[in-house]
């Protein structure tokens, strides 16, 4: 997938769509491979169940620049979703 592409599924699945201009730097210094991106998506995902993303109408939902530059998808609530065995469908 290229930046681009990844960059928009990005922008798409976050639920705080502010200073895309500033996201698009801190994403393109990650230059994530196909698997980061995916699991970017997931702990976006699973974040977006959480009570801190849910509360106050997302008040408390980082920008995606800050999301992006903190490496949040390595957080240990996603972490550990990351490391449990995934169902074969």
């Amino acid at each position: 997938m290229r930046n681009g592409e990844a960059l928009a599924q990005f922008w798409s699945a976050y639920p705080k769509r502010k200073d895309k201009a500033r996201a698009k730097i801190a994403f393109a210094k990650l230059d994530p491979d196909d698997e980061l991106v995916n699991r970017m998506l997931e702990a976006i995902e699973l974040s977006k169940a959480s009570r801190d993303w849910r509360e106050d109408n997302g008040k408390y939902i980082p920008h995606p620049t800050t999301w992006l530059n903190g490496k949040r998808w390595e957080d240990e609530q996603c972490a550990r979703f990351a490391e449990k065995p995934r169902l074969a469908l």
